[in-house]
Formats: structure tokens, sequence, C-alpha cells
């Protein structure tokens, strides 16, 4: 079931030579790897992050636009609830209840306010 998920800077993935394991702490099972950003990555990253606030659409946003754009994410993690409790359960070894009820719906929580 392992995935591999590469960095995503500036619109684009990259995949990098360095790698790190996510493993289910029950099982000790690879669940996936990550790609891992050096320094290079970083800055780069942070550059982007600059130029997209300094210069992109966001910041002309009114209020209402930029509470519509933070709104989708919420729902976008509701849509997709019953997977993203089930990757953390298999990442923190916790409860499926507990991630199914309380910290998914609590981190789309966190987008409304």
């Amino acid at each position: 079931m392992s995935q591999e998920y590469p960095l995503f800077i500036n619109g684009e993935f990259k995949d990098t030579a360095a790698k790190k394991d996510i493993c289910n702490p029950a099982t000790g099972e690879v669940i996936a790897s990550v790609s891992m950003a050096d320094s290079a990555d970083v800055d780069r990253a942070i550059s982007a992050a600059r130029e997209a606030f300094d210069n992109g659409p966001y910041r002309n946003m009114s209020l209402s636009e930029r509470k519509e754009m933070i709104s989708k994410i919420s729902r976008g993690i509701l849509e997709k609830a019953g997977e993203l409790a089930n990757l953390e359960t298999l990442n923190v070894g916790k409860p499926i209840k507990e991630t199914t009820f309380m910290d998914i719906p609590s981190a789309a929580a966190t987008f409304q306010h």
C-alpha cells in the first residue's frame, strides 16, 4: 500500500534522492515514502511563496473571496474524510473512531474559523 510523495514547490512536483519512509506504528509496515527537502529546495519554496504573496491574486482578493477559497479547503477535507481518517490511523496508530469523529472534523473546522 506504500505511496510515494514528492515535494510540491511553486506548482510543480519534484522528486528527490533523499526519502523518508513513513511506517504504521502498529505493524511497522511502510505506508508511504516522502521526498526530503534540502536547503536549496527550502530556499526555492520560500522564494516561490514570497513571489506568490507579493504578486499573486490572493493579495488583491476581497475578504469574501478569501473566505470562499479557505472554505473550499474545509469542504475538501470533509469530502475525503474517510480516506484521511484511515491514513491518519495508519500514520499514528490512533483508533479509527478518534480520527473519523475528532481529528478530521476538527481539521475541517479549523479552516472555517
